[in-house]
């Protein structure tokens, strides 16, 4: 939200919303999507600054989408998935560990044991 809300103070920012997106050292950094007001005229880097004047380097978004719209639900709310969806794509992930298979570690099981009162865990 602090992000987002640096960004549409900006005046010529129409509406913003963040998401993640993968990086190769760090693991994800901030990426935003901003809708500019009609005849604006801003490019990534006067996004960036403008950003950094009052956020930490860290919250700073490095990758910057330019859409018409946002996407919103019934409710009012940004719609994030479909953002990730439509313009993070597989970077959008974070990176797995080389040989890491998730699906190859069985999850521990509890045992009660009888006549105690602790479960056992492997």
């Amino acid at each position: 939200m602090e992000i987002e809300n640096r960004l549409v103070e900006h005046p010529e920012i129409a509406d913003a919303a963040v998401i993640a997106a993968s990086h190769a050292v760090l693991g994800q950094e901030v990426k935003a999507c901003v809708v500019l007001h009609p005849g604006a005229h801003l490019d990534a880097d006067a996004i960036r600054t403008w950003t950094a004047a009052a956020l930490a380097a860290f919250k700073v978004p490095a990758p910057v989408v330019f859409l018409g719209e946002l996407p919103y639900s019934v409710t009012g709310k940004v719609l994030k998935r479909d953002l990730e969806r439509d313009h993070g794509g597989p970077e959008n992930r974070p990176p797995t560990r080389p040989g890491h298979d998730a699906d190859a570690h069985p999850r521990a099981t509890c045992v009660i044991r009888p006549g105690r009162r602790r479960r056992r865990c492997r």
